[in-house]
């Protein structure tokens, strides 16, 4: 190599050096991002945005304070799943530096009157919601959790029949 070869080669090497220390610098200190709430098929049912956005704020973000580029999506993924009207939630970050969310939420087929719940086609338990009210057969006998399959099966027979 000539001398001006390497001379543009250190000094090439030091300018990307020094844009890399800046980008990392100037994203490190990016702390403000904002979370955008989706859910599937347009539809919110027993959630709506600001009850879930506040939650995350409440139960994640705040007490943390991190910064979004040490911020742990799967928690916040794991966060959302624990939720009783949540089937599936899928949280991202894009370079913007917001957060997404898509929601995917449970359906209710049965209610069980005495005991205030909706069961999903799984047997999951959804606590009663002011937001929402769907129209789904309503159990209203004594109810055991080892009748649960039972009765989402009976309750998937149902709904099948056109009738």
């Amino acid at each position: 190599m000539s001398y001006k070869e390497s001379l543009f080669f250190i000094n090439t090497l030091i300018l990307i050096f020094i844009l890399i220390v800046f980008s990392h610098l100037s994203l490190s200190k990016r702390n403000n991002y904002q979370i955008n709430i989706s859910f599937a098929n347009n539809k919110s049912n027993f959630l709506n945005d600001s009850l879930v956005n506040k939650l995350l704020i409440q139960k994640i973000i705040k007490p943390c304070k991190q910064k979004n580029l040490k911020l742990d999506l799967n928690k916040i993924e794991l966060f959302l799943e624990s939720l009783p009207e949540v089937q599936n939630a899928e949280v991202f970050s894009y370079v913007d530096g917001n957060l997404y969310a898509v929601i995917y939420e449970n359906i209710a087929i049965l209610r069980v009157q005495q005991e205030e719940f909706y069961l999903d086609f799984f047997g999951n338990k959804i606590p009663f919601s002011t937001n929402y009210t769907p129209k789904v057969p309503i159990f209203s006998g004594p109810f055991r959790d080892e009748k649960t399959l039972e009765l989402v099966h009976l309750s998937k027979f149902i709904t099948r029949d056109n009738y």
